[in-house]
């Protein structure tokens, strides 16, 4: 009789044994291969006479990313290890932060194997780029920004980035905005961009919009394409342009206009501007720089 009660038992040891090494939370440890630390710090100084308070911070934090920083490969586990300096004060709107990332393969993390230095107030690694996000000051705008994993920039602009994907290709776009309060007789700017080789911008020209009852803020931007196969979701921003799935090059690429509209009282209808794309790019010419006049009452 103690000989048939004793399989069972060990039976139920090694089966308890393997449960425990398979969970993460089970205080059984597994060979540690590598260990990483990072310090964080703060410096305080007195501003001017009012007592006020300038500071700087440095903090570091890691992730594991799951990302294809090389174009046409598959995903691959990252180490991420990011350092963060920020500077600002007491009584500021605003601040100055750096963002330093340093990704390492997950198997060797002792060796650095792409570096990324931005400026802005959050970097997000994504699956084939990064993007940042500085929040705008003092009732302005967030500024994003795309990056390829080369550090070289997709697109920028204010407010939000669209991002139109035609599923079962290649392909996909931006679209961004960006309004000008330098140059005279501009009213901003909309960029069409597919990467960081092609990139096209389009500048509004036009007398200025009476500010009384005209919103200073960025205009709504759109992608139209009059198919009710496409849909728009706004939570990410992203068009899924069902209607372009057959297309097999950029030339092909048609029927699909970008929209803007600027935000006024009722008492002043504006139409909105319409850029169309044709056989892949604004207004089917190849100059990536272009300008649109834009007349309104």
């Amino acid at each position: 009789m103690k000989a048939l009660l004793l399989i069972p038992l060990i039976s139920i040891f090694l089966i308890a044994d393997l449960s425990a090494q398979n969970d993460p939370a089970s205080p059984v440890k597994s060979k540690v291969f590598y260990s990483g630390s990072g310090k964080s710090s703060i410096e305080i100084m007195v501003l001017d006479s009012n007592q006020s308070n300038a500071y700087t911070t440095v903090e570091t934090s890691y992730k594991i990313v799951n990302i294809a920083i090389q174009a046409k490969r598959e995903p691959h586990h990252y180490l991420a290890e990011y350092t963060t300096t920020t500077k600002s004060c007491t009584g500021c709107e605003g601040q100055q932060r750096r963002i330093h990332v340093e990704l390492k393969d997950l198997d060797k993390p002792q060796k650095t194997l792409y570096t990324i230095d931005q400026n802005g107030d959050e970097l997000m690694l994504e699956n084939h780029n990064y993007r940042t996000v500085t929040h705008g000051c003092c009732g302005a705008e967030d500024y994003l920004a795309i990056y390829d994993y080369d550090n070289k920039l997709i697109i920028d602009g204010d407010a939000r980035i669209l991002f139109g994907d035609i599923p079962n290709t290649q392909f996909g776009f931006y679209v961004s905005y960006k309004p000008e309060y330098e140059r005279e007789g501009i009213l901003g700017t909309l960029y069409f961009s597919y990467n960081s080789d092609e990139r096209y911008a389009i500048s509004i020209q036009s007398t200025p919009l009476p500010d009384d009852i005209c919103s200073p803020v960025v205009p709504e931007i759109r992608i139209e394409t009059g198919n009710s196969k496409d849909e728009f979701f706004p939570d990410t921003n992203e068009y899924l342009l069902w209607s372009q799935e057959q297309v097999k090059s950029k030339s092909e690429i048609n029927h699909l206009n970008l929209k803007i509209s600027y935000l006024c009282e009722p008492s002043l209808q504006l139409d909105p501007i319409t850029i169309p794309i044709m056989e892949g790019k604004p207004f089917g010419k190849p100059d990536r720089i272009q300008s649109i006049q834009y007349v309104h009452p």
